[in-house]
């Protein structure tokens, strides 16, 4: 903390020494910078529109223009010019990991996300939140806990995106892409005023698709006879589609009515379908093998691999089993031999992918409404009722470590829907000087269909394990909310102070189902809509009858829970001259809690719930723009630190499903012992007596510590003269580790499986402790072919962080373009760029990555050098 303070004096020091420097400008020089304003970005994280420069949080925001040029083409774009936010990719292409100060959500388990993405201010879910961002107006990325004017789940912050809003003339644009590896694409929109200024609409869409850049070399199932246990191997078979191949369609519909000055309603309606998978390359093994055996299967010779599944299953399936797995192996000889070929695939650079999925058969539907309704009461004060609908639906047949064999490989479906109430009142009185902004807020997300929240099919190592679990949840929140902003300018011109509260009540209930499979049975039974367990079968009692090929099958309801959080904020902020402002403000959000599911042995029930994640921080910085002779520039410096109490993270309970003998268990609820502790249980003697405690989810979330995460960001502009722009990023995060708790039951089942000794080592998923941007544009001064001609080029680096088990490595990479725009006054632009300048073959994701299960991880690799040509007409005005 003393060194928080040391640097936030700092930095207000800087802000007080530049202000003498700016105040005695000429008053030429202050009209001249004053006329930058036209330039200024407007942004809304007070939820009114405002000067960004003049905003006492950290933000990065974008113009449209700037979203073009950078080639922004979806929202995991945006980390190439924003320091401090980090986008992962995951196995489902439509479904990343959104990172900012250390909050996100975790690889695995229900852990609700840290950071939230709006779009035209309703809140898109955690499924389906990477979306195309065609006819943008601005983006805008608020850094650090949003929880009074944007509540539950910003504990880091939020992502804001505009849609282009009707105007009143007529006009459009049309664009067209080609790129390597079979990219091409086409956008387009037109504004038609239909009855003057009073209604207009705005029809916008985009067609987009590539050939992919990872070779799938496709291996048909395999099969076995139930009754004489005989396997018979796939077989290599060519696919028609490739990873990292994709089809996009995306269209938006928006009408904005006028009837009178006072009254203006702007709906929003889009739709966006999105086919293909990302890529899966096999990276490494796990050192301690599958369920922590110490050894992974897949490296064991063929009698080896015989005693150790003899020693799991017993002595007539583990042999059967061993026999299956050898004689599938596509090399012919053994395990190993397949995995050696893909993970030499996935370091070769050639991009290779042994798959036994056809990747295109992933699919996301994402459909959304909004409505917002703006009512103005005189000059002062302002009504917005903003409503809001959104739906998801996505089947991804996943391939979760990259080979040829099933060894962690899914189907998983998701179908879910919410809906979004919002109504706000907002203006100023006692002589403007004081702002204010009052709302209520009510969200409901709910099952739509088959999957639900998320319907899970996982066959690990041909049928070692194979299981569906499906959740049924619903998730509701309630909230009141107000802030206030007053000027003091009578006191101290230019100082003003903020205040804001918000009340949320959360509700989380539902249904968890679970069928298991034989390991003899067909390599899936579920499809795109097929063979789920349905929501009316959850909630009335589940058997085997009803879930074809299934052994064994049961559901529980997970009774409604409720959580309440109050979070604030606190702040004061100085404009010391129309070019300066230095601001402190201390805040509060959270992340909300949730289930574990499926439902757990009642010696576990304290761990079926966890409860909401809280982050108080502090964040002191100095905003600042400058002017001397032909050169400006800006300055941006964000400073914070902040507690995080009750920090969820995903501990991994992966093997426990047939069960752990566990001596603590005697007792609770009046249980007697059942089982005795075997000799690999090195915790006990052997013979112990104790109680069968079955667990059957791969991770159980828990509030396990309390953290201390600090950092800063700064962003700098330079403009030695009108034609020239040099920028550049930079942003630390750190954490310290301040306490670490388990639940005590949960410990014990963990430590009787010898799966965990201490409490857990708590990591910051998806953080990088360092990453950084840089670039220059150039606007050559002089007209080319009539035209106006600009180069730019930028380059980010982000530091290695962690995603899941698996260590995601630095990376630096840079972009290019060349853009002739307006050519000879026609509205015709013309442009080349290039992506990946050098080719780096970097990772941005992992998919598969489970020391304690399968023992092998995965990762996603980027898009390796793309060259392309873009050419957009504008017309109209």
């Amino acid at each position: 903390m003393k060194r928080f303070v040391i640097l936030a004096c700092g930095t207000s020091a800087l802000a007080l020494y530049a202000a003498p420097a700016l105040a005695q400008q000429s008053a030429a020089e202050a009209a001249s910078a004053n006329m930058d304003d036209s330039d200024a970005i407007v942004v809304t994280a007070r939820r009114r529109a405002e000067d960004v420069s003049k905003v006492p949080i950290s933000i990065s925001a974008f113009s449209s223009a700037t979203l073009e040029k950078k080639g922004v083409a979806n929202v995991a774009d945006l980390v190439k010019i924003t320091p401090g936010l980090n986008i992962s990719a995951g196995a489902i292409r439509s479904n990343p990991f959104v990172t900012i100060r250390g909050q996100s959500r975790g690889v695995t388990g229900n852990i609700n996300p840290g950071v939230i993405t709006y779009l035209n201010e309703v809140p898109l879910p955690t499924q389906g939140s990477l979306i195309p961002t065609y006819d943008m107006d601005n983006m805008q990325v608020l850094k650090g806990p949003q929880g009074t004017l944007f509540g539950r789940n910003s504990i880091g912050g939020a992502v804001l995106i505009y849609t282009k809003a009707p105007t009143d003339e007529f006009g459009g644009y049309v664009k067209a892409d080609i790129a390597s590896f079979d990219f091409k694409q086409i956008e387009g929109a037109i504004n038609i005023p239909v009855a003057g200024d009073r209604l207009v609409i705005r029809l916008a869409g985009q067609a987009s698709s590539g050939g992919g850049y990872t070779k799938a070399i496709g291996v048909s199932p395999y099969t076995v006879d139930p009754e004489t246990l005989v396997a018979t191997p796939g077989h290599i078979i060519p696919l028609k589609h490739n990873y990292d191949e994709y089809d996009t369609e995306a269209f938006r519909v928006s009408v904005r009515a006028e009837p009178t000055d006072w009254l203006k309603n702007v709906t929003v309606a889009d739709y966006t379908k999105i086919r293909g998978a990302n890529n899966t390359m096999l990276d490494a093994f796990f050192p301690q093998g599958f369920n922590g055996s110490g050894t992974a299967l897949y490296l064991l010779p063929p009698a080896d691999l015989t005693g150790a599944l003899t020693n799991i299953f017993g002595p007539v399936t583990g042999p059967a089993l061993a026999a299956n797995m050898i004689a599938l192996a596509q090399c012919g000889t053994s395990l190993t031999c397949d995995y050696r070929l893909a993970q030499q695939a996935a370091r070769s650079g050639d991009r290779v992918q042994f798959t036994n999925v056809d990747p295109f058969d992933s699919v996301a539907i994402v459909k959304g409404i909004s409505n917002t309704t703006t009512i103005r009461l005189g000059d002062k004060h302002t009504i917005k009722n903003i409503f809001g609908y959104r739906s998801f639906f996505s089947y991804n047949p996943v391939d979760n470590e990259g080979s040829a064999i099933d060894v962690a490989d899914i189907n998983a479906q998701i179908s879910m829907e919410e809906f979004t109430e919002e109504l706000q009142i907002s203006g100023d009185i006692l002589g403007n000087r004081l702002k204010y902004t009052l709302g209520g807020f009510y969200y409901k997300e709910q099952p739509r269909g088959l999957g639900g929240n998320f319907g899970t099919e996982y066959n690990l190592f041909q049928g070692l394990s194979h299981a569906q679990v499906t959740d049924y949840i619903t998730n509701r929140s309630k909230a009141l909310y107000g802030q206030f902003d007053y000027s003091l300018d009578d006191l101290v011109s230019g100082l003003s102070v903020t205040a804001g509260v918000r009340q949320t009540w959360d509700t989380v209930g539902g249904c968890t189902a679970t069928a298991t499979y034989s390991p003899f049975g067909q390599v899936y039974y579920t499809g795109r809509d097929s063979n789920w367990i349905s929501e009316a079968d959850c909630r009335a009692g589940l058997t085997a009858a009803d879930v074809p090929g299934a052994i064994l099958a049961s559901s529980q309801i997970l009774p409604d829970v409720e959580f309440r959080k109050m979070t604030y904020t606190l702040g004061a902020n100085w404009q010391i001259s129309p070019d300066a402002m230095v601001y402190v403000t201390h805040r509060r959000g959270y992340r909300a809690g949730g289930y574990n599911t499926p439902l757990f042995d009642p010696y576990l029930a304290s761990s079926q719930t966890f409860a909401p994640e809280t982050l108080t921080d502090w964040e002191v910085g100095t905003k600042l723009r400058w002017q001397a002779g032909g050169a400006r520039g800006t300055l941006e410096v964000a400073l914070f630190s902040g507690k995080d109490k009750g920090n969820q993270f995903g501990v991994s309970t992966s093997g426990l499903v047939a069960g752990v003998c566990t001596p603590q268990a005697i007792g609770s609820a009046g249980r007697a012992a059942d089982c005795t502790t075997s000799a690999t249980q090195t915790q006990f003697a052997e013979g112990t007596p104790g109680v069968l405690i079955r667990h059957p989810a791969n991770t159980t979330v828990g509030n396990v510590g309390n953290l201390t995460i600090r950092g800063f960001e700064i962003g700098a502009t330079l403009s030695p003269n009108r034609w020239m722009t040099f920028e550049a990023g930079l942003a630390y995060v750190d954490y310290s580790v301040d306490s670490t708790t388990i639940d005590q039951n949960l410990l014990n089942v963990l430590r009787a499986n010898n799966m965990q000794q201490d409490d857990p080592t708590i990591i910051l998923p998806q953080q990088p402790k360092f990453t950084a941007n840089g670039g220059v544009t150039v606007n050559y001064p002089d007209k080319i072919l009539g035209g106006d001609l600009s180069f730019n080029v930028s380059v980010k680096y982000s530091d290695k962080y962690f995603l899941g088990s698996s260590t995601v490595q630095g990376y630096t990479v840079a972009d290019a373009r060349l853009e002739l725009g307006d050519i000879g006054a026609t509205g015709l632009d013309a442009a080349i760029y290039v992506k990946n300048l050098s080719n780096t073959n970097y990772n941005f994701g992992t998919s598969g990555s489970s020391p304690d299960g399968t023992g092998v991880q995965s990762f996603i690799h980027a898009p390796p050098r793309t060259v392309g040509l873009s050419l957009r007409y504008n017309f109209g005005r």
